[in-house]
């Protein structure tokens, strides 16, 4: 492009310096040359434009490709609630206990679903701060589903992560208490005191509560997929 400007310049300034044209012959010349220099710079601006947009496009649905198995695997693990529902029952059982004549439990069976379910705190998400820490984000044309993208990692995924720590917290309680029975009375006292039908109250809440999340995000998960598809398709 460069020595394109160069070559029309020189003939800009040989039309000037031409002895035996008019000046109206000499403003003719020089106003071509500069229109084809104008023109030039004008496509060679453009074409550049063109091949960037087009080079943006390109990792925008490398990037939208690259997410879709990750948001699958979200959309696999919020379904799956068989393990939040199983706990939720352990614990309503024995809240239910807890009204019972303390006689008649030492013939029940209790048991507590004590184990922790398998948490984990956006490790779907390495695909998108990688786009986000690039700054690509806004690269992404349609802005509804930019806008999808962003609230589902940086708003959903972290409200289930932090609402999932703060709802195991009765769980792990009543774990500790359990670890410190010597007997099956002692249970029978844990769950019919003011300290223990409160943990399990909470603790039935916040499973519930987390089961409702669950299928809120996995919505979400499910739309996002979606869009993308349709996204991709275009």
């Amino acid at each position: 492009m460069q020595d394109e400007i160069a070559k029309h310049t020189k003939e800009i300034l040989k039309t000037v310096a031409k002895p035996n044209h008019t000046f109206a012959e000499k403003l003719k010349d020089v106003l071509l040359e500069i229109g084809i220099i104008v023109f030039a710079v004008s496509l060679s601006i453009w074409f550049h434009s063109w091949s960037e947009h087009r080079h943006e496009q390109k990792d925008v649905k490398s990037f939208l490709t690259a997410l879709k198995p990750y948001l699958a695997q979200d959309t696999t693990y919020y379904k799956n609630k068989a393990e939040l529902i199983a706990k939720q029952n352990s614990f309503e059982e024995s809240l239910k206990l807890s009204e019972a004549p303390e006689d008649s439990l030492m013939k029940v069976t209790m048991s507590l679903d004590l184990t922790f379910s398998s948490f984990r705190p956006n490790e779907t998400n390495g695909q998108y701060e990688g786009f986000k820490s690039s700054g690509k984000l806004n690269t992404i044309e349609d802005e509804n589903l930019r806008s999808q993208i962003v609230t589902y990692y940086q708003e959903t995924l972290p409200m289930y992560s932090w609402f999932t720590k703060f709802s195991e917290s009765p769980q792990e309680k009543i774990s500790i208490a359990v670890m410190e029975f010597n007997s099956k009375s002692d249970g029978i006292k844990f769950i019919k005191s003011r300290k223990g039908k409160f943990l399990l109250t909470s603790a039935v809440k916040g499973l519930q509560a987390r089961i409702g999340m669950s299928d809120s995000t996995y919505t979400k998960a499910t739309i996002l997929m979606t869009e993308i598809d349709k996204y991709l398709k275009k």
